[in-house]
């Protein structure tokens, strides 16, 4: 009897196990996008990462000159600040249909927290986090359907 509850406790340690990686694995596949591996990079780098872009330009930030790749399909900026061309600018132009809260953080790799600016009816930003200098959620709009549209920002440092 004694043995066959020590079995039966060691069969279930193993099934939480199994259960708790799974999740694991769920979490690393439900990420749109790993976005602390995207920042830092070169052009050539995150077209490792994200593939060829659907174009590439040059666009005059208060005539500084940005370099910008954009993926459409996606909804993806990255943006290359000079003097040294590393992504430091990323913007999610589309965010919807995704919560339009803090949890959706770990949707880009991010861990969820408290907003430095809360107003759920239009932004949200934290700032100096994880990394980034801003991480701004705005542009809040909801359709007349109750569908919510927002473009998610995301500045490294």
């Amino acid at each position: 009897m004694r043995k066959s509850i020590l079995s039966l406790s060691i069969l279930s340690i193993f099934l939480i196990q199994a259960c708790e990686q799974k999740d694991n694995l769920k979490e690393k596949d439900s990420l749109i996008f790993n976005i602390p591996e995207m920042v830092n990079k070169t052009p050539e780098q995150m077209i490792e990462i994200l593939g060829e872009p659907d174009s590439a330009y040059t666009q005059y930030v208060v005539t500084i000159p940005v370099y910008t790749q954009w993926y459409g399909e996606k909804g993806l900026e990255i943006q290359y600040l000079e003097p040294e061309k590393l992504s430091k600018d990323i913007v999610i132009h589309n965010a919807g249909p995704l919560p339009f809260d803090p949890s959706t953080l770990a949707l880009f790799g991010l861990e969820p927290m408290t907003p430095t600016v809360s107003n759920p009816r239009s932004n949200l930003r934290w700032s100096d986090v994880q990394n980034f200098k801003t991480i701004h959620f705005y542009n809040r709009l909801e359709d007349p359907n109750g569908d919510v549209r927002f473009q998610i920002y995301f500045k490294a440092e």
